[in-house]
């Protein structure tokens, strides 16, 4: 299983761009890859590099799951709450 991170440049390679990011989980394939989250990051200097630009998007996607609830951020992942055990 892998964790992929794809970067699509919609701006037509300008010195500051905008990307489409996706991030998927399976083994790379379509047919055996999911999406489980997409956005856009925007304002990427290119020149600063790709590892700038994935620091940059990580770090703006930790600092909004920080603002989200932790019931907002399940919801996301789990089928249903009466999937979960009970006590």
């Amino acid at each position: 299983m892998a964790l992929i991170l794809v970067f699509q440049n919609i701006t037509a390679l300008a010195d500051v761009s905008d990307y489409r990011v996706s991030v998927l989980v399976g083994d790379g394939t379509p047919a055996r890859s999911n999406v489980i989250a997409s956005g856009v990051h925007k304002g990427h200097v290119r020149a600063d590099g790709w590892e700038r630009l994935v620091g940059d998007w990580l770090t703006e996607r930790a600092s909004s799951a920080q603002t989200e609830t932790p019931s907002r951020v399940l919801s996301d992942y789990l089928v249903s709450p009466s999937a979960s055990p009970t006590a």
